[in-house]
């Protein structure tokens, strides 16, 4: 009816532009013809037809080093080579060249890595005339591969030049310059300027791209004429990347069944591809662990995921089943109480299992299926005299995963798949060991882009040094606290029994009072990791409280090198220690003054205990 109505208002003679006046022509031929495809390929006559893209191009392929190369192919000659799509218009080895081809019953891809021209075939009779095939040649930097409808057909080892070297040559469709003249219809040619993999092959192939492709350098959809018409006035063809790369039509006849547009194409004009979504790993926290630490499961996940949510109330069962080749990867979501939301927004209630998701996730991850009870039994009753429910919200990729460590000395294996397990980190040695993980994503046989994450585990801290026997003097009960037990380095953490400094639980705080003849454990910290317990038996030695304090004087303090003491009664002894508790001077005397000469001693903190008529005294003294 919209075409009847178009022709009779051009009969009429209302005034059109030139391109619509065009347009209305084309289409009267159509109803008059009985033909109205619009066209969806092109042939070439395999004399001269070729299309010639504008040199822009070649600016933006002469640096690469990767390039994917694609096309629907419809061949029709029974024996002869034919140019898809490239730019090798000469003999010259050193200039960039790469080339698409029918050789034969044969497909080839030829790259020139600039010391001359490296070849892959898709093998023997895998032309087939008369039929749509379509053909993709992938350089990654080392390697040439062929696919024939999404299969790998061929692959050659050793192409590792730089980059395309520069040319001049223009890049042809359906020729070249010997000519090598391509006899049949061609569709849907795309390149890039990165090596495509099965899988995108796969996705992209069977129709139109969506918008967004990365790499894209040029797209040739072969839609802009009409099947079999007239389209002598359709001189060029469109780059639908948006890139400008169009190319000339050059000695098409433009009318007809052959060198002009046909219909169909290898795609059906309109179809578009799936959004392919390249394998991923979701970004995993690099970890730092103690020796002997054992670690939590490490679980690798992939955005390319779908959800399933189950619920039942108590007393009933949950089953869920992912898609066949999907497995669930974590559980986002699982409550037994009294949970409420609806899938994807479910929140807890007043009553919640705490075991709930740990105790779903046991049963799902891993699985392509899982069925779980919804009972006390299971979860324990976390609100008695209460009506319960279970949500549970499962996530499903179909995304495997593969692994490398480059330490196994730290407890994991060199390699593995799937999700890493819980492993008791190593680390017997005195400095930081540093594993990187590389997990690499595959779907179908696919793999993305590798994702590094390192583990890193610490030595046990060195443990404590001191005397596991101390005698600790005071003036009384109160003044003596576990400070004053001396050890190296001052900074570690007590604990009253060795279980408690095991576990490092029920720490002492600072002040707490030494008991006579007791045994207290230090732990030393070290990048966040514990030392062996040093056990330190005490004994407190206490002061008698009639020592006359008031009349005692130990000066200077701090000093440089000589202090002097005086006492109202007669000093029978003189000590001093280090705080390892080493004995570094003794004197026996029988004066109620004197000097004790400290100037060979280091610099540090000193214990001077002074003993007379039985009475002891205990004073830190400091030789800066």
């Amino acid at each position: 009816m919209k075409s009847k109505k178009l022709l009779f208002n051009f009969l009429s003679g209302k005034i059109f532009s030139k391109t619509q006046a065009l347009f209305l022509f084309i289409t009267f031929l159509h109803i008059i013809n009985g033909y109205g495809q619009s066209g969806a390929a092109l042939n070439f006559d395999g004399n001269n037809d070729r299309v010639v893209i504008n040199n822009s191009i070649n600016t933006i392929l002469d640096p690469l080093n990767t390039i994917t190369a694609e096309a629907w192919v419809n061949p029709t000659n029974a024996i002869f080579n034919g140019v898809i799509i490239g730019n090798y218009h000469n003999s010259t080895n050193t200039e960039m060249q790469f080339l698409l081809r029918r050789d034969y019953d044969t497909f080839t891809f030829w790259v020139n890595d600039g010391t001359g021209f490296k070849v892959v075939d898709s093998g023997l009779a895998s032309v087939t005339l008369n039929t749509w095939q379509h053909v993709a040649g992938v350089w990654d930097g080392s390697s040439l591969y062929i696919y024939i409808d999404g299969i790998l057909k061929g692959t050659t080892t050793g192409v590792t030049g730089s980059s395309f070297a520069s040319t001049t040559n223009s890049v042809v469709i359906g020729s070249n310059s010997y000519p090598e003249n391509f006899t049949g219809s061609i569709d849907e040619v795309r390149i890039w300027n990165r090596a495509l993999n099965q899988c995108e092959i796969q996705n992209n192939r069977n129709g139109e791209l969506p918008s967004g492709q990365t790499g894209l350098l040029a797209y040739y959809q072969f839609n802009q004429g009409i099947a079999s018409a007239d389209n002598t006035a359709i001189t060029s063809l469109t780059d639908s990347s948006g890139n400008n790369h169009n190319g000339t039509l050059t000695n098409f006849t433009l009318t007809g069944a052959t060198s002009n547009w046909v219909n169909p194409g290898g795609i059906t004009t309109g179809t578009i591809s799936p959004v392919y979504n390249m394998p991923n790993v979701n970004v995993v926290a690099n970890q730092q662990l103690c020796n002997n630490a054992v670690t939590t499961p490490i679980i690798f996940s992939s955005s390319t995921t779908g959800t399933i949510c189950g619920e039942s109330n108590e007393s009933g069962n949950i089953t869920l089943t992912a898609p066949i080749g999907y497995i669930f990867t974590s559980i986002p979501f699982a409550s037994y109480g009294t949970p409420n939301g609806t899938c994807g927004n479910y929140t807890l209630g007043g009553c919640h299992a705490s075991n709930s998701t740990s105790v779903v996730s046991g049963l799902a991850i891993g699985q392509n299926n899982f069925s779980i009870g919804v009972n006390n039994g299971i979860f324990g009753d976390p609100c008695p005299f209460t009506a319960k429910r279970m949500y549970i919200q499962a996530v499903y990729n179909n995304t495997t995963f593969n692994w490398t460590n480059d330490t196994p000395s730290i407890g994991l294996a060199a390699s593995g798949s799937g999700s890493i397990s819980s492993f008791t980190a190593i680390n017997t040695g005195s400095t930081t060991i540093v594993a990187t993980i590389t997990v690499t994503p595959m779907v179908n046989g696919c793999t993305g882009t590798p994702v590094q994450f390192t583990i890193t585990v610490n030595p046990t801290a060195t443990t404590p040094t001191g005397s596991s026997a101390q005698v600790i003097n005071g003036g009384i009960a109160s003044d003596v606290t576990i400070e004053d037990i001396v050890v190296n380095p001052a900074t570690v953490t007590w604990y009253a029994s060795s279980s408690d400094a095991s576990s490092e639980t029920n720490a002492l705080s600072a002040g707490t009072q030494l008991i006579d003849g007791a045994e207290y454990f230090a732990v030393n910290q070290e990048n966040g990791c514990s030392s062996i317990p040093l056990a330190v038996t005490v004994t407190v030695v206490l002061e008698n409280e009639t020592f006359d304090t008031t009349n005692f004087k130990l000066y200077p303090n701090p000093t440089t090198d000589v202090v002097t003491l005086q006492y109202s009664k007669e000093i029978t002894e003189v000590s001093v220690f280090n705080l390892l508790g080493q004995t570094m001077i003794n004197k026996k005397l029988s004066t109620t003054e004197t000097t004790i000469d400290l100037s060979n001693l280091p610099s540090s903190t000193y214990l001077v205990k002074v003993i007379s008529e039985g009475k002891i005294k205990t004073v830190k003294v400091i030789r800066k």
